[in-house]
């Protein structure tokens, strides 16, 4: 009988850790869809609270793109940014300024 109750511990012990490895993983992407979401979320009540057009939007978007900003929603406290968007864009160098002005 020894051997027997062995291999049923040892299955029971293998089928535990597998149970843990499995809410391990589920909890982590739980967590990471959260930030994905409250990201978003203050992306878009941020575009909302400033009454940003579309192509201001747009603008933001595109300056949070080039500084590889995560969550992109940092581009409202990172002024720096818009700035150098604003050097390397003489066409709308007015239209950036403004939306900075906006934003401060």
């Amino acid at each position: 009988m020894g051997p027997l109750w062995q291999n049923v511990l040892t299955l029971g012990v293998f089928a535990g850790l597998i149970a843990l490895a499995v809410t391990a993983i589920v909890v982590s992407r739980r967590e990471e869809g959260r930030h994905t979401r409250s990201s978003e979320a203050l992306w878009h009540d941020l575009r909302r609270a400033h009454g940003l057009s579309r192509r201001e939007v747009r603008i933001l978007r595109r300056a949070a793109e080039k500084a590889a900003l995560d969550p992109r929603s940092l581009i409202f406290v990172e002024p720096h940014v818009l700035m150098r968007l604003a050097d390397d864009n003489e066409a709308s160098r007015g239209e950036i300024q403004d939306l900075m002005s906006r934003l401060s």
